[in-house]
């Protein structure tokens, strides 16, 4: 749902805050009001930043978490971070998706957390482009 509706994503925002008051150490709630500014088209402030870390401590066994928070902090220059964070990932045998984070991590070595990030878009684009010409 890419909405631009700002009242719309505000009220969707305090229904995800209303489910973390309601079951705090539900991860959920946290990782969806995270998302939700990327689906606006918004960049992820303090408080989504903070939440996405969050749910990773709440459920540090969620692939998709891991993957989540990693990506945060590529973006936030937070390479050491990142790192720790993508390493149960690297060794897994979950085939391609342990691949991808293990060029993620080559690329970090290499060149930092901006080296890391533009592989994980570049990536990112060549997989969107697949998706597109699938659908056609």
């Amino acid at each position: 749902a890419k909405s631009t509706d700002a009242a719309a994503w505000k009220e969707a925002r305090r229904w995800l805050i209303r489910a973390n008051r309601a079951e705090p150490t539900a991860p959920e709630p946290l990782l969806r009001f995270y998302q939700s500014f990327e689906m606006a088209g918004e960049k992820p402030n303090a408080n989504a930043v903070a939440s996405v870390r969050g749910a990773l401590e709440l459920a540090p066994e969620d692939d998709g978490l891991r993957l989540a928070t990693g990506y945060q902090l590529l973006e936030d220059g937070n390479g050491d971070e990142a790192r720790a964070v993508f390493a149960p990932l690297a060794a897994s045998a979950h085939g391609e998706g342990s691949a991808f984070v293990r060029r993620v991590l080559d690329s970090l070595a290499q060149g930092g957390a901006p080296a890391a990030l533009a592989l994980w878009k570049s990536e990112e684009a060549k997989a969107e482009t697949g998706s597109q010409r699938k659908k056609r």
